[in-house]
């Protein structure tokens, strides 16, 4: 069996970038890993894996967020819109 990297201030500074929202594969490379390795963490240390989860959890709710941002800013923009059309064939 090889030796691992795994530490618990390491899965903490891996668990703090991606509430950043980097992704993981950035954060491996960074760190010199392959993010293959970080989820073979994830599946062997439980501690790791219920922050892993949590943090991947915010992240998701922090991103749809800023979707229905995106999306109430459309619809406000696409009634603007309407208005101001030109028509075409003013005759």
């Amino acid at each position: 069996m090889k030796p691992t990297r795994y530490t618990i201030e390491l899965s903490e500074q891996i668990i703090s970038e991606l509430l950043e929202g980097k992704s993981l594969r950035r954060i491996a490379k960074e760190l010199g890993l392959m993010a293959n390795t970080v989820l073979e963490w994830v599946h062997k240390h439980e501690d790791f894996k219920e922050r892993y989860l949590l943090a991947r959890l915010m992240y998701a709710e922090f991103v749809f967020d800023e979707i229905l941002e995106i999306s109430v800013f459309f619809e406000l923009w696409a009634k603007d819109w309407e208005k101001l059309k030109v028509n075409e064939r003013p005759f």
